[in-house]
């Protein structure tokens, strides 16, 4: 609530007229000003007095206010003036946006649908895109520093209803003005702790992805309606966006599903690395997301939430049950199991006690199940049939191919065969034993030139081992 104006109470500023306070940070106190030569309403954010003290801060103030002023964004705040240099006040003029801040909407509604916030985060992907376009890092995104204003125009304005939600980011580099005093002089971390991303709690240099992660945790509490980094005291949250500890937004809330939870990991990793390369990457993922729910105007959606916040939410329930309900069916039919479990399960969070979608969900349960099986059993299948087929190989062959060792090795034993005088079987004997009768010479006599008659004798050779691979003379 306003603060009513009091001449001993408010700054006195050469070309604007304070009216009245409508908050206050750790930086500045802001006003709403009249502008005197123009004779509009503007914001006038003035600098504390134990900072403006600081020439270097001084400086920072100025350089920033002036690559600020150059963004023009219809989801960024315009900067319309700054305090010069001889003056004693310090302070930013900005236009004055007629709203809530993000962080007391988020008192007032509580947790959004995932498609809603979905819908505020692209506004402020937008203007960050533009930002960083323009070489400015926000570096404190967060529900304070985001103002929704509700426009109301013609018949539509008449019965409160509003026409459109106007989504405004302010209060860009203000962490970058403190930096030099905030870590240098205090050996303290300036800031919103938990929506700093772990570079800037580590004092590294940052980039446009450190404001991923910062619209990465807004996202996160517009849909599960609190901080994904939480503790006790500032420390204890610091720890936890470094070791990047947080309960996932599809557990919290199963409504938000599995695809969102996933985006918003995408966005809080803690190595930048791995999140989203930037602003613009983020918004496409989100729009697809959208698109694909069939959520094809963002704007209308944060228009008809706000106009009435609770038959919203009945009715986008509703909606999003028929639709997740076909995409499941669709990846079904496509043989993606995974996919359509994604979708049965989010739907089964609008609908818990639907019997066909618990049917549903546990078929693919089974399904589930089944498919991890023959993962799990297959390859050591393919293994053993590999190993099998190989031993089977090297066998026939060792069968087959005799090799000189092995008929070196026989050979004493079928010569002595050979030299034995035990008599042979007849091969009417040897029919149907399987044992081979095997016809030779006998040994000339000693010191025997002449030809000798040839005799037929049989031996038994209770086993050739490889077949085929003896030879005998």
């Amino acid at each position: 609530m306003a603060v009513p104006a009091s001449d001993d109470r408010f700054p006195v500023l050469e070309k604007y007229e304070i009216v009245e306070e409508l908050g206050h940070g750790g930086m500045a106190t802001v006003y709403r000003a009249r502008d005197q030569r123009l004779g509009r309403e503007v914001a006038v954010k003035v600098m504390h007095p134990h900072l403006r003290s600081s020439e270097e801060i001084a400086h920072r103030f100025f350089a920033e206010a002036r690559a600020v002023a150059m963004l023009r964004h219809r989801n960024i705040v315009e900067v319309f003036d700054v305090s010069s240099e001889d003056e004693r006040e310090r302070y930013l003029v900005v236009e004055l946006v007629r709203g809530k801040t993000l962080r007391k909407i988020l008192a007032e509604v509580g947790a959004m649908p995932p498609e809603v916030a979905a819908a505020i985060a692209m506004d402020l992907l937008s203007a960050l895109a533009h930002a960083h376009s323009e070489g400015v890092i926000h570096r404190d995104v967060k529900p304070e520093n985001v103002l929704l204003e509700l426009e109301k125009n013609g018949a539509r304005g008449d019965d409160g209803q509003p026409a459109r939600v106007i989504v405004k980011l302010t209060d860009f580099g203000i962490a970058k003005l403190l930096d030099a005093q905030g870590v240098t002089s205090t050996g303290q971390v300036l800031g919103s702790p938990a929506h700093m991303s772990p570079e800037q709690i580590d004092g590294q240099e940052v980039d446009g992805r450190a404001d991923v992660f910062g619209l990465g945790v807004l996202f996160y509490e517009c849909m599960v309606g609190h901080l994904p980094f939480e503790g006790t005291n500032p420390a204890q949250v610091l720890r936890r966006v470094l070791e990047g500890r947080y309960p996932s937004a599809e557990h919290e809330i199963p409504e938000i599903g599995k695809r969102w939870s996933q985006l918003v990991d995408h966005a809080l990793a803690g190595a930048r690395e791995e999140r989203f390369p930037d602003a613009r990457s983020v918004r496409d993922a989100i729009a697809r997301e959208l698109s694909r729910v069939g959520v094809t105007e963002p704007s209308a959606e944060l228009a008809k939430f706000f106009a009435a916040p609770d038959a919203y939410r009945a009715a986008h329930s509703a909606r999003m049950l028929a639709k997740l309900t076909e995409l499941g069916h669709e990846a079904r039919r496509r043989g993606d199991i995974l996919e359509a479990a994604s979708e049965f399960n989010r739907a089964l969070a609008y609908a818990p006690s639907d019997p066909k979608l618990l049917r549903l969900v546990a078929g693919l349960q089974k399904a589930e199940r089944r498919r991890k099986m023959i993962l799990a059993v297959v390859p050591k299948a393919l293994v053993f049939a590999v190993v099998l087929a190989g031993s089977y190989a090297g066998l026939k062959i060792a069968m087959t191919t005799p090799t000189p060792l092995l008929r070196a090795s026989l050979a004493p034993r079928i010569s002595k065969s050979i030299a034995s005088e035990t008599p042979s079987p007849t091969g009417s004997q040897l029919a149907g034993t399987g044992k081979i009768p095997v016809i030779a010479a006998p040994p000339r006599p000693n010191g025997s030139t002449g030809a000798s008659k040839a005799t037929s004798r049989s031996i038994l050779m209770t086993s050739v081992l490889p077949r085929n691979g003896v030879l005998l003379s």
